[in-house]
Formats: C-alpha cells, structure tokens, sequence
C-alpha cells in the first residue's frame, strides 16, 4: 500500500533511512499496516476518504493524546497524523487479540473506565461521542434512523426478502418499546463520562499484563446508559451478562443502577442497533469504506466480496435478532439480583 504521500510522511516523521511496510489484515473501514524500522515498530492506519474521514482521524488522535497524556496506560502512544493525507502514526503495540473473556479481562476494562473517568481535565478536551443522545428518548431515535437509511438502500435481489423481514421485525419491536416510556424519557441527561464509544474487547490487543484499548473514531464524552449498553451489546466478542454487576458497581453508573426498567428498555435498543449496524453492507457510503479498506484493484473480485459479505451479515443480523428475547430477559434477571 506504499505511495508516495505514505513515503513522504514517514521521511519527515520517522528520522529513519529505511523501513517495511506490512499490510495487516484487520479493520473493515481502513487500510492499516505495520511499519518495520532497525529500532523500532509502528502502526500506520489510512482512513478511507469520505466526508467524516478528517473528523475521525483527527478525533481518534486527539482522544487518544489526551488519554496517554493523562497517564493512562492503556492506550497506543500516538506520534503523528495528517488530516490531508488521512493517516496517522501510533507506536505498534505487541499483543495479540482477545479471543476469550475472563475475569482478569473484565477487571481491566473496568480499570480502564475509572482511569478514564478520573480526571477531571479530560472533559475539557473531548468532543461528544458518537451518536450519544442528550434524553432516552435519543436511543428510540437514533435505531428509527438507522432503520430509515437501510429501508431506503439499493439491495440486491436475492437479499430484498430476508432484509425486509429483519428491518419489519425490528420496526415492531420498536413501537413496542416506545409504549413502554413515558415523559421522563424527553428529559436530558448528561453526558457525564469519558467512552470510548465502541468499546469492547473487540478493539483490544492483549498482553501479557494488561490489555490495551485501540479504535477510538466514535470516542468522546458520553452518556453512561450508552456506554454500558454497547459495552455489553456489542456483538463480535460478546461479553456475558454475567459480569453487568462489575461495571454496575461504579459510581458512573449509579444512574443508571437506580432505574432498571429504563435500562432493560435501553439495553433492548441497544441491542436492536447492533442488529442494524450489522446491516451497514447495504449502505452506499459504507460499501466505499469496505472496498478501500479490503485493497483489490479487481472490480469483479470486490463485487464479488461485497455479495458474500452481504449475506454473511444478513445471516448474522438475524441470528442476533433472535437472540434478543432471552439476553432481555437475562439482563432483566441480572438487574433483579443487583
């Protein structure tokens, strides 16, 4: 993936006469690589060109800084960026990717979290997270959303039928939980701490002693409701619902603790969200971000890709949509017991 901007950034910021660059094969929405030097390892990530490209390269940067110089210790060291060229520098980290959820990892996100949280000059520096609403009423709309830009996607043929039943499932369950609100859901609520937005040990490397935190495009200042919800909804390394108790035994979500027939409602659309961020394959500008992120000069190829991936997605959105009832019910059964 080396051209000549790539070349050029990494003269004037490495002070190296030499280096190799191997492509990683992680990351659905950029090109990411390691970069090799006689001293040293670097992780190099591209970001896609699109209209919130600057802003998510520049907000991963400085969330990260921000972090790293507060002293915490579980992020990258970041070193360099270029919002024209949309990429950025951080010190490689050696590691390898969380695969099975232990005590040892849930103590280390909840370390990471109250590190986050424990200074008060973070707030000052962050802008607000990605989709996180100002009032609960905020999680029924942002799912409505997202139901609305995939309602009006150009699909495949063979993929109409089973979309359609999945967007009409999730539609009914919508209007289902809006009658369980009342006005208390308009009231605003505060974006009182520091998230890493999607948060999970699906963006985390592990060591051997301690485990660090990476992707931070969405990071910003929060509401707790969002927070735990993605923390515990998010689909590619589940978390079980077992451990609710260890990050409910924070101070930060004792808001949250205190009203649990809102949060079992929250939680609920969360988990309808990840049912549609799954579906992301059929938006157009997404579809751009998977296609630079994937590299294959071979329009055919990629076509192809994409088709696979569709479907891959569809299948795995379904499956996770009916799951929903029974983690419903285990968070409902975690809460009582809280």
């Amino acid at each position: 993936m080396m051209n000549t901007n790539i070349e050029r950034f990494l003269t004037q910021h490495l002070n190296e006469s030499s280096w190799q660059i191997h492509t990683i094969s992680a990351g659905a929405n950029n090109q990411v690589c390691k970069v090799v030097t006689s001293d040293n390892t670097y992780f190099l990530k591209c970001f896609a060109p699109s209209y919130s490209a600057q802003y998510k390269l520049q907000n991963e940067f400085s969330f990260t800084q921000a972090l790293f110089n507060a002293g915490i210790e579980r992020v990258s060291t970041p070193l360099y960026y270029d919002k024209e060229l949309l990429i950025a520098l951080y010190q490689f980290i050696e590691g390898r990717p969380v695969t099975t959820i232990t005590d040892w990892h849930i103590n280390e996100a909840v370390e990471f979290i109250i590190h986050s949280n424990s200074n008060d000059t973070l707030t000052e520096k962050l802008n607000i997270a990605s989709e996180s609403p100002n009032t609960l009423y905020g999680f029924i709309e942002i799912v409505q959303t997202r139901l609305t830009n995939l309602a009006s996607a150009t699909v495949p043929k063979h993929c109409e039928t089973p979309l359609k039943d999945i967007l009409t499932q999730v539609q009914h369950k919508l209007f289902a939980l809006k009658q369980q609100t009342d006005d208390s859901w308009h009231h605003i609520i505060e974006r009182s701490c520091v998230s890493a937005s999607d948060f999970g040990f699906h963006n985390a490397i592990e060591e051997h002693h301690q485990v660090t935190f990476i992707d931070f495009e969405y990071a910003g200042l929060d509401t707790p409701w969002k927070l735990i919800c993605d923390f515990y909804a998010q689909p590619a390394i589940p978390i079980p619902l077992s451990y609710l108790p260890h990050l409910l035994e924070l101070s930060i979500f004792s808001t949250v603790k205190r009203q649990p027939a809102n949060f079992a409602i929250v939680f609920e659309l969360t988990l309808l969200k990840w049912v549609l961020i799954m579906l992301n394959e059929f938006l157009p500008h997404v579809q751009a971000r998977r296609k630079f992120s994937w590299n294959n000069s071979c329009i055919n190829s990629t076509e192809q890709q994409l088709n696979k991936a569709q479907e891959k997605q569809l299948a795995k959105s379904a499956q996770y949509l009916s799951e929903i009832p029974a983690k419903v019910l285990s968070i409902k059964t975690q809460l009582r017991d809280v």
